[in-house]
């Protein structure tokens, strides 16, 4: 750490005409704001040690507190005494809106020398000399500023900064970092459209972060480890974000096991051996299919075995070519590239008990949570609407997991004659919660039959989209890129998605139809039409985030978009 210069604040946090007072390893320095330049200089008054710091301060002139002496805090001249010193000054710099102090142990030192020189007492020696014990090592500056909903910028309050750092904080004290680091508030650090950001000193090093895995990284790296996190690093003067690729896993077909009714379950595992990514229950990859698809599928495996990922493929009829491409294109030793595991449909580790509700297809999420479920020992129960035991997907497997907690409704086609969700989800239990997946028909009975439950224990994913076309009712209207400036206008016959696209954007994508949440957008003003199958009421009331791959605006309206 370089010891003879010395972070004191931001500069914002002085106002013009304003005084302050900072520790400088235990060394009092008072800084003056004066028409927007700042000057530094030893905190006490040289008549009685009055605090200037807490002075008035009029134009250049500070007047201590204390009994009126007053003093030029540019030159450090005393205007009332003419046989008085002046006071101590410690030059000012400003680094990209941080105050610095300059020289502060050459200046400490060479007034040391004088001290002893004229034979003053070891107490005033002392009292020059900075205390390194008390200083901190590392400096981390967060911005927390906020603007007003639907501002073409942005800011980082906007996109979390505020929870993000009171976390930082928190993991902070965890670690014991509490006499090394000071993690401070900041105001706008004018880099709005890269945030939220923070700026670590003594390096300089500026970070982008968006979730606690970025936080508890640049902790453990940068903090901790001395080294810098790079796929979070800010280049110098860099003013828009870069072009982030997710990471992919490269898979190789193992086996590949036909069943009855177009069915196959894949064993995929690592084309180098490695162990897989960890995933919870309920999540899914996304393959990359031919040179033009994306698509879904859940894990079905035991989430604990990290040697290979299973999935169930089901061919759609009419497909829009995914399955249709894997039934009859991959085979064993084949590779294929994936994402990591994403989980919208996760098992809610705090209820005490679980309804699990699966039509047809839609009982792929389940078999991994059955695994977690019997092996914690919790309550649960499956209710599998299928047309035909026959034709049921993956039955065997679903009996081996669920066993008697397993009732299998074959309707023959006619829900009618299946499953009775009324009676099913009549009486909420406490601590109880509903997970529905399957065909929208079956989520849209469930979720009815159960708004009389808490809405946060109702949990729902579907694998083909709502029969509702609403493209008769599409209107032209704008969206607004904050972290590109750049204005966009969405036909009737464009999505958002395929607009943004259209202006160099590469935004990820899989589904296309509002059910994957791959496109999931923080959304930064604007009210939107929501027509998506992923977020709940609330979540859509609340217009914190859009599906940009189906929903829209009505004409006139501009959605402000974190993009």
């Amino acid at each position: 750490m370089e010891t003879n210069k010395y972070l004191l604040c931001e500069a914002t946090e002085v106002s013009p005409g304003s005084t302050a007072i900072y520790d400088v390893g235990g060394y009092k320095v008072a800084l003056y704001n004066v028409e927007g330049h700042f000057f530094a200089t030893q905190n006490h008054c040289q008549h009685k040690g009055g605090s200037l710091g807490q002075g008035q301060l009029n134009g250049s002139v500070v007047e201590c507190p204390l009994h009126g002496w007053e003093f030029d805090v540019i030159s450090g001249e005393c205007l009332t005494q003419t046989h008085c010193r002046n006071l101590r000054r410690f030059p000012v710099s400003i680094e990209k809106n941080i105050v610095w102090i300059e020289d502060f142990d050459k200046i400490i030192e060479q007034d040391a020398v004088a001290v002893k020189v004229s034979k003053s007492s070891d107490s005033d020696l002392a009292s020059l000399k900075p205390d390194s014990k008390q200083h901190y090592d590392v400096h981390v500056f967060c911005c927390i500023n906020e603007r007003e909903p639907g501002h073409p910028r942005g800011s980082c309050s906007a996109r979390g900064s505020v929870q993000l750092q009171a976390y930082m904080k928190a993991r902070g004290k965890e670690l014991g970092l509490g006499n090394r680091i000071r993690l401070n508030k900041s105001g706008c650090l004018d880099r709005c459209e890269l945030g939220p950001v923070m700026v670590i000193y003594p390096e300089g090093v500026w970070y982008f972060y968006n979730s606690h895995k970025d936080i508890d990284d640049i902790l453990d790296f940068h903090i901790l480890g001395g080294k810098v996190v790079e796929r979070l690093l800010l280049e110098s003067g860099q003013v828009k974000p870069r072009t982030l690729t997710t990471a992919r896993i490269e898979l190789r077909v193992s086996s590949k096991k036909a069943y009855s009714n177009d069915l196959c379950q894949y064993e995929l595992v690592s084309s180098n051996f490695d162990l897989l990514p960890p995933y919870d229950p309920g999540a899914h990859i996304d393959l990359n299919i031919g040179n033009d698809f994306r698509r879904s599928y859940s894990l079905v495996g035991d989430h604990q075995d990290r040697a290979r990922y299973i999935i169930g493929v089901r061919r759609e009829k009419p497909s829009r070519g995914g399955s249709t491409w894997l039934l009859d294109h991959l085979e064993p030793g084949h590779t294929i590239t994936s994402s990591s595991p994403t989980n919208n449909f996760p098992l809610d580790d705090q209820a005490t008990s679980y309804i699990l509700i699966a039509g047809g297809i839609g009982i792929t999420p389940f078999l991994s949570m059955g695994y977690e479920l019997k092996r914690q020992g919790l309550k649960y129960y499956l209710h599998f609407c299928v047309r035909d035991e026959e034709s049921a997907p993956l039955l065997d497997e679903v009996k081996n997991i669920f066993g008697d907690q397993l009732t299998v409704y074959a309707d023959g086609g006619d829900p009618a004659h299946g499953i009775n969700l009324t009676s099913v989800l009549e009486n909420p239990v406490k601590g109880g919660h509903v997970y529905v997946c399957g065909p929208p028909g079956l989520v849209a009975s469930v979720r009815a039959d159960a708004s009389h439950w808490p809405e946060e224990t109702v949990h729902w994913e579907q694998f083909s989209p709502e029969s509702e076309d609403y493209s008769d009712q599409n209107e032209i209207f704008e969206v607004l890129l904050s972290r590109q400036n750049m204005r966009l206008i969405v036909e009737k016959d464009k999505t958002i998605l395929e607009t943004v696209r259209s202006a160099g954007i590469n935004i990820e994508s899989s589904c296309e139809n509002g059910l994957c949440g791959c496109c999931r957008t923080r959304l930064l003003g604007g009210i939107p039409q929501h027509r998506d199958s992923i977020l709940t009421d609330s979540q859509k009331s609340s217009s914190q985030e859009v599906m940009i791959c189906v929903s829209r605006a009505k004409s006139g309206e501009t959605l402000v978009l974190d993009l």
